[in-house]
């Protein structure tokens, strides 16, 4: 599996010559590529009321905008950050004016530093080389989605009079789903598919027999004569199964290990990027993160 100078020569054609910038430069792509905005790798920042002018290995916005102005520290190192690293941070984001902080590193923080980063709202973030042996094989590949589908057919129609010295079989009634039961003043009520769908069978492959009660007042027209209060209409509901799946493929391979770490220094479940996404950005000279887009050749030849 790549290293990260393995990996950034895979992207860019080069290592840089001075160590640390290439992990920076692929912390940078990783935040843009996870939704960050305005990422910008190796600028220089001060607060307008301050004359010391810091270093920052990347910057970035939360497009959202709940925070305006995120300042990370990269450490490629082979050992655990310390407190120190995380102190200095501290000053850094208060002297700035940033809103937030991160460190992003490759061997996880020492108790010193896991203290700070709770106490000062640090988020601690492992990064590092996608190594099987050492992270494990257990990610998802591939999502199967599956689709299940009724559709209904309405048939055997009959209705509930409420007179009932009136003969029903002396009535005749014919109506579509978007024909309207009707008030007793004759203005139009609900329609017949709005009663259908309020009322509908199960999601489940059957036949089912449906009533639905309806409020007082409700009429439905007939053909040759009067409209006819009614209290419920009735139907047979049944339910076509239709099933297919849709499969999506993870592109490309495993590159990164990605974790957001708690404040045991564990936390959440690793995140892996491929380099489908890494390769969709791209650093420009001035440091900006911006999209290179899509290498793939799309159906028309183009990239």
């Amino acid at each position: 599996m790549p290293s990260i100078d393995e990996l950034h020569t895979e992207l860019f054609g080069y290592v840089p010559a001075k160590d640390g910038t290439a992990y920076e430069r692929i912390g940078a792509i990783v935040l843009a590529t996870l939704g960050w905005s305005d990422v910008v790798h190796d600028t220089r920042e001060r607060s307008p009321s301050q004359r010391a002018n810091h270093q920052l290995d990347i910057l970035a916005r939360d497009p959202s905008g709940t925070v305006s102005r995120l300042i990370v520290e990269c450490k490629d190192w082979d050992q655990k950050v310390g407190q120190g690293t995380l102190n200095a941070l501290v000053g850094v984001r208060a002297q700035t004016g940033a809103d937030a902080a991160a460190v992003i590193t490759t061997e996880g923080f020492t108790k010193g530093a896991l203290d700070v980063a709770v106490d000062a709202d640090i988020a601690l973030v492992r990064l590092d080389a996608y190594d099987p042996e050492r992270h494990g094989t257990n990610f998802v590949r591939s999502v199967v989605l599956t689709f299940n589908n009724y559709f209904p057919v309405h048939s055997d129609f009959d209705i509930e009079i409420v007179d009932p010295d009136r003969s029903r079989e002396a009535l005749e009634v014919k109506v579509t789903g978007a024909d309207h039961l009707l008030h007793g003043d004759g203005s139009p009520a609900e329609r017949i598919l709005d009663v259908l769908q309020a009322n509908a069978s199960p999601m489940e492959e059957g036949v089912f027999r449906q009533r639905a009660a309806l409020p007082p007042g409700r009429f439905i027209p007939t053909v040759d004569g009067p409209a006819v209060e009614i209290q419920a209409l009735m139907w047979t509901e049944t339910n076509h199964l239709n099933t297919f799946e849709v499969v999506r493929e993870a592109k490309g391979d495993p590159v990164l290990f990605l974790k957001q770490l708690d404040e045991t220094g564990e936390g959440e479940a690793a995140r892996l990027l491929v380099s489908q996404d890494l390769f969709a950005w791209d650093v420009d000279a001035q440091g900006n993160v911006v999209p290179r887009g899509n290498l793939v050749p799309d159906a028309e030849g183009g990239v």
